[in-house]
């Protein structure tokens, strides 16, 4: 598994970036799709939009270890900010090669 940690996660239009956001469709299917992971850089991973009454039926727990080994190969993800498409961990410059 990749981690990819250490990666600079950014926007051309709102800069250096917290996190970025990945869909759940290519994990989780039907199931998952158009619900919004969180990717930070150090390889946490969180769901974005908590929706207790859908997470209830679900196994949390299992889907957000799905996630975590999903996040890192992500190669295209969305700004939070801006919701335009950016790098995603697998395409994101290492911080150490990023230019200031």
């Amino acid at each position: 598994m990749t981690t990819n940690q250490g990666v600079a996660l950014s926007c051309d239009k709102c800069g250096p970036l917290d996190y970025i956001l990945f869909d759940g469709y290519p994990f989780g299917d039907r199931m998952l799709e158009g619900v919004m992971f969180r990717f930070y850089p150090d390889g946490k991973v969180q769901i974005d939009d908590d929706d207790d009454a859908y997470w209830q039926s679900l196994n949390t727990k299992a889907w957000l270890e799905v996630a975590k080994e999903c996040g890192p190969q992500v190669d295209v993800g969305a700004c939070p900010k801006c919701g335009a498409e950016v790098a995603g961990p697998d395409e994101a410059v290492p911080q150490e090669e990023e230019q200031p």
